[in-house]
């Protein structure tokens, strides 16, 4: 999750934004990938996608905790909000 390409839609957010912006946008393209490339590769019973979206779950949730360790502008904190609770759920 650390090296995310910059999105046009991403430049015109403060910093915060975009890191969640980029990370999630990368989970969807990297579950995506999972499921087109990945998935077959093993057999039901593993249930690979679940896998590594637990996995990608560890990751992000531990990466936003971080940044909101750090205390955040009511906007950002906001976003942050907002984004878990409209968008990482799906």
């Amino acid at each position: 999750m650390e090296e995310i390409p910059k999105g046009t839609e991403a430049e015109k957010l403060s910093s915060i934004k975009q890191d969640i912006f980029k990370m999630g946008k990368r989970l969807k393209e990297d579950l995506i990938s999972v499921v087109m490339n990945v998935k077959g590769c093993y057999p039901e019973g593993y249930d690979i996608c679940n896998v590594y979206a637990k996995l990608y779950h560890t990751a992000f949730s531990s990466r936003l905790k971080k940044i909101t360790e750090f205390g955040l502008a009511q906007e950002d904190c906001s976003y942050v909000l907002g984004w878990v609770h409209n968008y990482y759920q799906k």
